[in-house]
């Protein structure tokens, strides 16, 4: 992890200034997943425990990753408030927040990843490179991280540790950028919703379908290495994760609710069109489609989420609706609660 030397000489503005406004974004975006968290575990309880548990595991991830954070800005602000901000060793904490950030990106990668596989089983090769991608990109930040901490900052170091750092964050890159664009193409036949305003519905879909992960990325990594020595890379670095854990909470808590368990149209129809394309044929599917009466959509009546940004617009009540997928209706528990 590069970071401020002594030979550099860098403005308290540039340094500690960017350091306090990074940690108070990461704050304000740990409140969100917070709230969502508790969401989530309100509307479906009854979801299968696996999910519950990636939940638990990534609000647990950003717990610690924001004490880190709060911890490191201690440590300059207040423990070595009169010392020289280059001269200071990296706290533990850096080390820890560091570990913690590429273990919750691995989970929400993984997360679509399964979730590109429910959408599009016949396309079965996107969530295995994607998968292949987060796991290699967690493997070699982890061991970028055990390599800095071998280092102090001031001290003459090799460079295989920024090498390893920066192929861990190409490969978060590539492995975001399949997500958002697979996402996209794979609910290409979803409509959007009628009666949800349009820059909601767009602001929806952009953060679900990760596109503000993957754009958090990139500025960490061309801040990283073209505004040397600022440390303005940090300020998208500490929201990088926490953007992650927002798209796969918003993704769960966007489901239609039915006694405590998750429901998601657009899975469900994606499965019911693999299935009567399998049965009936390439040829004899399309025929099918484009011939009326056209097929009714199995979500048919389901009831549809709370009003809110993070969720449907309709009521739960009065269930006889037409219901209509969304954009940000999207889970890897629904199938399992679709049949019941």
């Amino acid at each position: 992890m590069w970071w401020p030397t002594a030979a550099e000489s860098v403005s308290a503005g540039d340094t500690l200034g960017l350091f306090l406004i990074a940690a108070f974004i990461a704050i304000l975006l740990y409140g969100i997943t917070i709230l969502q968290t508790l969401q989530y575990f309100d509307r479906f309880y009854n979801d299968s425990r696996l999910s519950k548990l990636l939940v638990s595991l990534l609000w647990l991830f950003e717990t610690l990753t924001s004490v880190m954070i709060v911890h490191a800005v201690y440590t300059y602000a207040v423990t070595h408030r009169s010392d020289d901000f280059a001269t200071l060793r990296l706290p533990t904490s850096f080390g820890f927040e560091a570990a913690f950030y590429f273990a919750t990106v691995y989970v929400a990668q993984i997360f679509f990843a399964w979730r590109m596989h429910h959408l599009g089983r016949q396309y079965w090769f996107l969530p295995a490179i994607t998968a292949l991608l987060a796991t290699a990109a967690i493997a070699t930040g982890l061991a970028a991280t055990v390599e800095s901490g071998k280092y102090g900052v001031n001290t003459t170091h090799p460079v295989f540790p920024n090498v390893l750092l920066a192929v861990s964050v190409g490969l978060q890159i590539a492995a975001d950028v399949i997500i958002t664009v697979s996402l996209y193409w794979l609910n290409r036949k979803s409509r959007g919703d009628p009666d949800g305003n349009m820059l909601k519905v767009s602001f929806l879909s952009a953060v679900n379908r990760g596109v503000f992960s993957v754009l958090l990325l990139v500025l960490t990594t061309i801040t990283y290495f073209a505004l040397r020595p600022k440390l303005t890379w940090l300020v998208f670095h500490f929201a990088s994760s926490k953007m992650h854990v927002i798209s796969m909470l918003s993704t769960l808590n966007g489901r239609t609710s039915r006694d405590g368990l998750g429901h998601d149209p657009e899975i469900v129809d994606a499965m019911l069109r693999y299935r009567l394309k399998k049965e009936l044929g390439s040829d004899t599917y399309q025929t099918r489609l484009d011939s009326p009466p056209n097929l009714p959509s199995i979500a048919h009546g389901l009831p549809s989420s709370p009003s809110g940004w993070f969720a449907s617009g309709k009521s739960n009540e009065g269930c006889s609706e037409s219901y209509t997928p969304s954009y940000h209706a999207r889970s890897t528990t629904a199938v399992d609660g679709a049949s019941g």
